[in-house]
């Protein structure tokens, strides 16, 4: 992980992310294009039939405590001291808080929420 400065993030370039991740109880994680994930999708009577859903939380394949839910969004605090809502800019995946896209580029967490700004908001 890098931090990076204002300037890098306003000449960095954001992409939308056409994916979905999935994780299963082995720890290996999965991106999948969303045209592929369409077709899998669990319905209203599946998960009724189901009860609950065996969904593995990322915090527990990365091994470290989470404050946020699931631990989707944390990233490694420098000072080991598990996960935080980065407030410095780095580039990876997030959740612009304009439309709630998923997106790969530049971006922080002002609010520390898991909504991010990135460059547009420069």
């Amino acid at each position: 992980m890098k931090f990076i400065t204002e300037e890098e993030a306003r000449q960095t370039p954001k992409k939308r992310m056409e994916t979905v991740f999935a994780t299963d109880l082995e720890g290996k994680i999965y991106e999948i294009p969303v045209e592929k994930a369409e077709g899998f999708v669990v319905s209203e009577e599946r998960i009724e039939e189901l009860g609950h859903l065996p969904l593995f939380p990322y915090d527990k394949l990365v091994h470290c405590e989470v404050t946020e839910v699931g631990g989707r969004h944390g990233a490694p605090a420098l000072i080991g001291q598990g996960m935080i809502w980065h407030e410095r800019w780095l580039i990876g995946p997030y959740i612009w808080w304009r439309d709630q896209c998923g997106y790969f580029g530049p971006h922080m967490h002002p609010w520390r929420t898991y909504l991010a700004h990135d460059n547009d908001d420069l």
